[in-house]
């Protein structure tokens, strides 16, 4: 599970794109994120929650298989 959960988050971050990302800055990567990623074994959908405590962020990608947590990202 956490090796799919590890392929879902490389792929997605390897192909997401965002809107008006020329303009994208550290401050604006705080919120939720929606994410679909093409794999060969179908579509996977999900989000990307970050939040700010302090200097540094943390959050938890949510999937259709349950909730992962991230720190010190």
């Amino acid at each position: 599970m956490k090796s799919l959960l590890t392929f879902l988050f490389l792929a997605m971050a390897s192909t997401m794109t965002f809107a008006q990302a020329d303009q994208a800055t550290a401050s604006d990567v705080e919120g939720t994120w929606s994410y679909t990623v093409e794999t060969p074994d179908g579509t996977y959908e999900g989000k990307l929650i970050f939040t700010k405590e302090g200097d540094s962020y943390s959050g938890k990608m949510v999937t259709q298989s349950g909730e992962t947590v991230m720190k010190n990202l």
